[in-house]
């Protein structure tokens, strides 16, 4: 028994450093995954900030780990069938097209989870106008809109809140 545990020890601790392996090194050469982590880093956040059941915030979190792990796939789904082959082909297309729309699916997924909260008693509740919201698309927004933003959902008065860059 003792012996069973510690080969399932060291399966569990090979697969954790395996799994690390694969972070980093998709970290260090894929953009887009460092792109949708911010991207969830600041889903994380903004979920923290507005009023949510529990399992309303966890499908927020879940959804943006599947799409980490869609992006993930899609990465090593690249990376083999560029070392099979570096010749252009339909079949080679198909395949990363495919990686690709998945990623894109499960971005949705979190998107319409996001969505929900644009609902009309999201709006009442916050006093959020979406038809302002649908204006302020067209305008360039950079990370300070993101913090005003943030801490005005958050209801936060501070001296370095700017309204003006709150897109809310």
């Amino acid at each position: 028994m003792k012996a069973m545990l510690a080969a399932e020890m060291r399966r569990v601790w090979n697969t954790c450093r395996w799994s690390w392996a694969g972070w980093t090194a998709a970290w260090a050469s894929e953009r887009t995954l460092r792109q949708w982590t911010l991207v969830n880093a600041l889903s994380i956040t903004l979920s923290l900030f507005i009023e949510m059941a529990p399992g309303e915030r966890a499908l927020i979190w879940a959804l943006g780990l599947l799409l980490l792990a869609a992006e993930l796939m899609n990465t090593a789904l690249e990376e083999v069938v560029d070392y099979i082959s570096t010749a252009i082909d339909p079949r080679s297309r198909k395949a990363k097209d495919c990686g690709s729309a998945a990623v894109a699916l499960t971005a949705l997924a979190g998107g319409v989870a996001w969505i929900n909260w644009f609902s009309d008693p999201f709006e009442s509740q916050r006093q959020i106008s979406a038809s302002c919201l649908r204006q302020k698309i067209q305008d360039p927004l950079s990370h300070d809109n993101y913090f005003h933003s943030v801490l005005g959902l958050a209801g936060v008065r501070t001296s370095v809140y700017q309204s003006a860059l709150d897109v809310f």
